[in-house]
């Protein structure tokens, strides 16, 4: 049985996957919060999605977790002027 941090991983993590917006975006920033480096992978490949604001709200997070994992997909990141703000802040 997972531990509470461990379900709640999970919860959030599947909640990047919702079909609500404000659900990933909520998603996306809990888990920056939250810090667990076991998310970077997930969130890592949603810099791609087709929405700015996910993006926006993924590059933040991944800048909130701080794990060198994520500091060569944000800088690709950084061609993105619709996020570029948010991984120049998270890399800085």
């Amino acid at each position: 049985m997972p531990d509470n941090n461990e379900a709640k991983l999970i919860v959030l993590m599947g909640k990047l996957k919702s079909h609500d917006p404000m659900e990933q975006y909520k998603a996306a920033e809990e888990l920056g919060w939250e810090g667990d480096k076991r998310a970077i992978d997930t969130q890592v490949s949603l810099l791609e999605d087709h929405d700015q604001d996910l993006r926006f709200c993924i590059a933040v997070a991944l800048g909130q977790i701080g794990d060198i994992k994520a500091v060569v997909p944000l800088i690709e990141a950084l061609k993105d002027t619709n996020i570029r703000l948010g991984a120049n802040n998270c890399l800085t």
